[in-house]
């Protein structure tokens, strides 16, 4: 059985996922060539997320998520701080590391009748992205391995591809 709220919560994140695609597509259609230094997308995996990243330097980025997990429909927050290596695999696949925090909520049925679980946690970032040279749009795949600290100590982790659209 559902939780009340769970219904309506799913329907919101519907509705930010088709506002976000409706972004992507009226984006494509106005833009040219160029990138800026903050970027919007789509992430499909664990989690399924919308994914934002913003550039602070040349090397240093603030990359986040908000989504739910494709295991348990829980919801999913993360942010990284992290580090963008341009020059190892190329300028055009830089691969990434950095540290973050993720916030992560969902039932449990390991727990007393049924319980939910809220955990607040450290994680541990590692991707690599492709950024196209004529194009506003870049694609990525991502890891992350997790120490939850809050709620209980746990062990987690996640992997996802996305896309993600750069403002200019």
């Amino acid at each position: 059985m559902k939780a009340p709220g769970e219904k309506m919560f799913r329907l919101k994140i519907s509705r930010l996922t088709v506002f976000i695609a409706s972004l992507f597509i009226a984006g494509q259609s106005l833009s040219a060539v160029g990138k800026g230094s903050t970027a919007l997308g789509l992430m499909l995996g664990e989690p399924s997320a919308v994914s934002f990243k913003h550039f602070l330097s040349k090397t240093n980025a603030i990359d986040a998520g908000v989504g739910l997990s494709s295991f348990d429909g829980g919801l999913w927050l993360h942010g990284d701080y992290v580090w963008q290596f341009w020059d190892v695999l190329g300028a055009d696949l830089p691969f990434y590391v950095g540290p973050g925090l993720i916030l992560r909520s969902r039932k449990d049925k390991s727990l007393k009748g049924g319980g939910s679980f809220a955990g607040i946690g450290l994680r541990g970032l590692v991707g690599i992205e492709y950024h196209f040279k004529e194009a506003t749009i870049s694609i990525f795949l991502e890891g992350a391995v997790h120490l939850y600290l809050i709620s209980q100590v746990d062990l987690g982790g996640g992997a996802s591809i996305g896309i993600r659209y750069w403002f200019k």
